[in-house]
């Protein structure tokens, strides 16, 4: 068990070393959720931080982040309509780029 110790002290401090701070969007199509939210997640802890509100949108669904970052795409209600929309991430702020009706 001794010459485990340090080994693992190694592998914990490496862990420590690579914790990083992501961003998570949650959508949950529920009937009164009031949008998009958004919260930190840490890797070094497995914490989350409280939800807040990243944009108003009702019921929205599925969510997909492009693979840079940059943009939001969420299917949910715009004006009683169901769409599809794109907002551009600027932080834990998302603003709304466009949205189309699907049928």
């Amino acid at each position: 068990m001794k010459t485990l110790l340090p080994l693992l002290s190694a592998l914990l401090l490496v862990n420590l070393i690579h914790a990083e701070k992501l961003q998570v969007f949650i959508g949950t199509g529920a009937r009164d959720a009031e949008g998009i939210y958004q919260c930190t997640f840490d890797t070094g802890t497995g914490k989350l931080t409280k939800p807040e509100l990243a944009a108003a949108i009702e019921r929205p669904g599925f969510l997909a982040l492009s693979p840079d970052g940059q943009f939001l795409y969420s299917v949910g209600k715009q004006n009683k309509v169901d769409s599809v929309s794109a907002y551009a991430v600027d932080g834990s702020k998302l603003t709304l780029l466009n949205h189309e009706p699907i049928g």
